[in-house]
């Protein structure tokens, strides 16, 4: 019975301390961070919303994570969380944005967002 609780005070513990939402890594990222290291704060992404190479010959590519903003929750476990595109120019972050869940971008919309063309 003692380890019962032991196991219980424990799991408890974890589930409220050790983990920290998404949302709140969106402080630790910075422009011009490369795709790895926006990867090495926020995880793999959702997906890959965008790739394509513009006129003038840079890579450009969106991708996409549900970052949840429940405190105290897994990630995966909360219903809480908010779409976010992040774009990448030659494989450095240039913008991020708060999206609609299954919104679809074209090329010409992320050229305008990104050169105003």
């Amino acid at each position: 019975m003692l380890k019962f609780k032991l196991l219980i005070v424990i799991f408890t513990w974890f589930f409220l301390t050790a983990c920290t939402t998404t949302g709140a890594r969106l402080t630790d990222l910075s422009l011009n961070m490369s795709k790895a290291e926006v990867k090495s704060v926020l995880g793999n992404p959702e997906y890959i919303s965008l790739a394509f190479v513009d006129p003038d010959g840079h890579a450009i590519e969106v991708l996409d994570y549900r970052l949840y903003q429940y405190y105290g929750a897994i990630d995966g476990l909360s219903p809480y969380y908010d779409v976010y595109s992040f774009f990448f120019k030659d494989d450095s972050l240039v913008r991020w944005k708060k999206s609609k869940e299954n919104a679809r971008l074209s090329e010409k919309m992320v050229m305008r967002m990104l050169y105003g063309r």
